[in-house]
């Protein structure tokens, strides 16, 4: 059980990463944020991140510092350097 919900969380993952290629490629969809936030709240670090950069950067939605740090610390706290950077890039910054 516990490696097909692994599987299921890394498809989530999987499914934002090509969805996030497609609209840089001009092919925009809506389940961009769908797969990532469906794999964020299984826990799936690196799809916190991503939703991170997503509200930071504020390409392809709404720029949300807020919401940016919220899923930055998730992952941050949690072990992931790539979120730990991001995290202490907004703390430097001022946000």
């Amino acid at each position: 059980m516990f490696i097909s919900s692994v599987k299921c969380v890394d498809s989530f993952y999987l499914s934002g990463l090509i969805e996030e290629l497609e609209w840089e490629m001009g092919k925009g969809t809506k389940e961009l944020l769908t797969n990532y936030e469906a794999a964020a709240k299984r826990g799936h670090i690196m799809a916190m991140h991503a939703l991170g950069e997503l509200y930071c950067r504020g390409e392809k939605l709404k720029q949300d510092l807020t919401k940016a740090m919220e899923y930055y610390k998730i992952a941050a706290d949690k072990g992931y350097a790539p979120a730990q950077y991001s995290l202490s890039i907004c703390y430097f910054n001022g946000f």
